[in-house]
């Protein structure tokens, strides 16, 4: 959207946002602010870096 571009083109539009990652922002940015892939995931994701 910063881009100029439609908010149905951004990726968090086809992927599923963690309902904790949601939770961290505050109430005021909600539905407002976009938020990052890795900070979308679960709270309590495993990661590996195989």
């Amino acid at each position: 959207m910063t881009a100029g571009l439609p908010p149905e083109s951004c990726w968090c539009m086809q992927t599923p946002v963690s309902k904790d990652a949601l939770a961290q922002l505050p109430p005021e940015a909600r539905g407002k602010a976009c938020i990052c892939p890795v900070c979308a995931q679960p709270v309590n994701a495993d990661f590996t870096t195989d």
